[in-house]
C-alpha cells in the first residue's frame, strides 16, 4: 500500500506543480487553469478515501488547504464556462414556443462585442491568478501543502492494508453515498440536490481512477459510468449557475438576455429529464451488481 500510495499521490502532485508553474506566467491559458483545478480535485477526492488511515482531522485540514489553492481560479473558470455554454446554446438552439424575444445569432455584432468583453475579463482574471501564484507567501503555501500530502506516503505504524481491498472499499463507499442520495425525493428546482449528486459522482469517478491500477477492468467500468453522469450533472450545474449570473451581466442587452434565459430554461428541462433517466439506470445497475455479489 505504501508504494502504491506514493506512486499515485506523486503523480497528482507533479501535475499540480506543473500547471501551477504555467499559471505564474503571462501566457497562461484557460486549459492550464482547468487542468490545475482537475488535478487538485482529484487529489482532494483521493484524500477523502484515506481518512481510515490518517484520521478525519488531518485529511480535513489538507483538503481545506487544497481548496484554498484552487479558489483564486474559480472566477476565471466560471466565466469561461458561461461564454462556452452560451455560444454552444446559440449554435444549437432548442425549439422554442413563439414569444416576444428571438435568440440572437452567434455572429451577431452584439454577441461578438459581448464575447470580447468577457475575453478581456478572463485575461484580467488570469493576470490576477498569476500574481497570486507568483507571490512568495502563496508559493510557500502551495509547496508546504503538497509537501504535507507527500508525507502521507509514510503510513501509520502497523497499517499496511492491501491496496486492492482498500480501493474496492473506497469505491463501494462512494457508490453507497450516491445510492443514499438517490433514495431522496428531489424537486426539479432543488439545485443543491443536483449539485451534491454531481460532486458524489465525481468522487466515485476519481476514487475508481485513483485505485484503477489495482482494480483493473471493474474500476474502468465504474469510471466510464460515473464520468457520463458527472458530465451531464456538470452541464446541469452550469445551466443553474448561468441562470443565476446572466441576469446581472453588464454587457448583454435586456432583450437578448431574456431570449437566452428562455432558451436555457428549455435546455435545462430537457437535460434534467435525461439526468433523471440515467441516474435511475445507474442505480439499477449498481444494485444488480451488488445483489450478484460482484466486487462493486
Amino acid at each position: 500500500m505504501q508504494a502504491f500510495l506514493r506512486q499515485q499521490t506523486l503523480m497528482l502532485v507533479q501535475g499540480i506543480r506543473r500547471y501551477a508553474a504555467l499559471l505564474r506566467t503571462p501566457d497562461a491559458e484557460p486549459e492550464h487553469i482547468h487542468q490545475y483545478r482537475v488535478h487538485i480535485r482529484r487529489l482532494r477526492s483521493a484524500l477523502t478515501t484515506l481518512r481510515p488511515l490518517f484520521g478525519k482531522n488531518l485529511i480535513r485540514s489538507l483538503r481545506g488547504e487544497l481548496r484554498n489553492l484552487v479558489t483564486p481560479t474559480s472566477a476565471e473558470r466560471d466565466d469561461v464556462v458561461l461564454v462556452e455554454q452560451i455560444m454552444k446554446l446559440l449554435n444549437d438552439p432548442p425549439v422554442l414556443a413563439p414569444g416576444p424575444f428571438v435568440l440572437p445569432e452567434p455572429g451577431d455584432p452584439i454577441m461578438q462585442a459581448w464575447t470580447r468583453q468577457h475575453e478581456q475579463l478572463q485575461r484580467e482574471l488570469r493576470e490576477q491568478i498569476a500574481r497570486t501564484l507568483r507571490d512568495t507567501r502563496s508559493r510557500s503555501g502551495l509547496a508546504s501543502t503538497l509537501g504535507a500530502v507527500l508525507a502521507l506516503n509514510r503510513l501509520p505504524r502497523r497499517s499496511e492494508p492491501d491496496p486492492k481491498a482498500f480501493g474496492t472499499q473506497a469505491v463501494r463507499n462512494a457508490a453507497r453515498r450516491i445510492e443514499r442520495r438517490l433514495g431522496q425525493r428531489a424537486k426539479e428546482r432543488d439545485t443543491a440536490f443536483w449539485h451534491r449528486l454531481r460532486l458524489e459522482f465525481k468522487a466515485l469517478r476519481y476514487a475508481a481512477d485513483f485505485y484503477g491500477p489495482v482494480l483493473g477492468n471493474q474500476g474502468g467500468r465504474i469510471v466510464r459510468r460515473a464520468r457520463r453522469l458527472q458530465n451531464h450533472l456538470g452541464d446541469l450545474h452550469d445551466y443553474d449557475e448561468i441562470l443565476k449570473r446572466l441576469p446581472q451581466d453588464p454587457w448583454l442587452p435586456a432583450r437578448d438576455r431574456a431570449a437566452i434565459l428562455r432558451a436555457l430554461e428549455v435546455k435545462r428541462g430537457d437535460l434534467l429529464e435525461r439526468v433523471q433517466e440515467e441516474t435511475q439506470s445507474w442505480l439499477a445497475w449498481w444494485r444488480k451488481r451488488r445483489q450478484r455479489g460482484d466486487a462493486f
